[in-house]
């Protein structure tokens, strides 16, 4: 992304939104730090390496609505 990190647009989208920043999906590609791998999980926020399949992020789609889903 250009500007801000992913981090920065979670701590963000909090700040404005908890329900909004519930929904994120993380994606990474290419050599990331520890930190940045671990931060999705830290969080709990479902996160797919890139490149991935369709399945895999509908997978995490599907995580993402049944949390949704619960939390209601």
């Amino acid at each position: 992304m250009s500007g801000i990190g992913g981090q920065e647009l979670y701590q963000q989208a909090k700040r404005r939104d908890p329900d909004l920043a519930r929904r994120i999906i993380f994606t990474t590609g290419g050599t990331v730090s520890d930190s940045t791998r671990a931060f999705p999980q830290n969080i709990g926020a479902p996160h797919i390496p890139k490149p991935f399949l369709i399945e895999d992020l509908q997978h995490a789609i599907e995580e993402v609505l049944q949390r949704d889903e619960k939390a209601r």
